[in-house]
């Protein structure tokens, strides 16, 4: 496998945890459950997480667009505590983060 293949199984691991860990930090920064009573996740179990020290948004997708400033601010602010950066997509950040809200009834 080459370095650019690579870097791209590297992307995809690294886009698939990412869901779960944003609907984490959103939960537990918040201090309440801000979407739903039931929150599910998955992702890789052996990424290091360790590893990376910037972010970017790649996508934040909600029904209400009050809250997109509001996951924004409530994700950057609990990654910052975590010694995280935030940085410009195109600048090559180590984690894209994407939230997603979904509501099932």
């Amino acid at each position: 496998m080459g370095s650019q293949d690579n870097k791209m199984f590297q992307g995809g691991i690294m886009k698939r945890a990412v869901l779960a860990v944003v609907t984490l930090v959103v939960l537990l920064g918040s201090g309440r459950t801000l979407f739903a009573t039931e929150v599910k996740t998955d992702y890789d179990r052996e990424a290091n997480f360790a590893q990376y020290k910037t972010f970017c948004w790649q996508k934040v997708e909600t029904q209400n667009p009050l809250w997109i400033e509001r996951i924004k601010s409530a994700v950057g602010s609990t990654l910052a505590a975590k010694g995280w950066s935030q940085v410009a997509a195109s600048s090559g950040c180590d984690l894209a983060v994407v939230a997603i809200e979904i509501n099932r009834r």
